[in-house]
């Protein structure tokens, strides 16, 4: 059993806590997403007041980009990995692995679709002005499903180009979010700008 729970152990030991993405467009990215997360937190503030959807969206929005953020460096979804493999070569299908990453993978790209889709059909009157915000949450969400299965042929196409894409996923999907956010305040600014004006 402990032999069993050391060679369990080996299999983790290329993840470590700490800064796991050290380089310059890691750093970048980790910041992009603490950014755009005071951003959401900026709109929730803003809306908190009315106790509508919208301003429960920008404060879940808000969570989640910091939890995105902090994750960048951690870099859960490489251990998550790393567990699955080591699970899959003590149990003997790490060789037909195929399968059942690509069913993961659908599940979680299903996961994320719906989520998405629920989250449109709720915020539907607010739509027209946040769809970019949904756009980039759908891409992100794609992104790290496709991390956590490791499929290779995904994982050498997000690896392959002059610039990888995997390496404009990200900032795309947060500048979308930023631009979703902007959106979506917009009107409520303007708003309170001519109240001001009027008075």
């Amino acid at each position: 059993m402990s032999g069993s729970y050391h060679m369990f152990l080996a299999q983790l030991k290329p993840w470590t806590p700490g800064f796991n993405d050290p380089t310059p467009l890691g750093f970048a990215v980790c910041a992009a997403y603490l950014l755009v997360a005071w951003l959401a937190y900026r709109a929730w503030r803003g809306e908190r007041g009315t106790h509508t959807k919208l301003a429960r969206a920008w404060f879940v929005l808000m969570l989640l980009l910091l939890l995105l953020g902090i994750n960048k460096q951690v870099d859960m979804q490489t251990l998550a990995t790393q567990i699955a493999r080591a699970i899959a070569k003590d149990n003997g299908w790490y060789r037909e692995r195929k399968a059942p990453q690509l069913i993961v993978l659908a599940i979680a790209c299903a996961l994320a679709l719906c989520t998405v889709v629920w989250i449109a059909w709720t915020l539907r009157r607010e739509l027209r002005r946040i769809w970019p915000a949904l756009m980039g949450l759908t891409l992100i969400g794609v992104y790290i499903a496709a991390r956590v299965t490791s499929v290779h042929v995904i994982d050498g196409f997000l690896r392959s180009g002059p610039i990888k894409i995997m390496s404009m996923v990200e900032p795309v999907g947060l500048a979308l979010i930023a631009w979703g956010i902007v959106r979506g305040t917009s009107r409520r600014v303007s708003s309170a700008a001519f109240t001001t004006h009027q008075s």
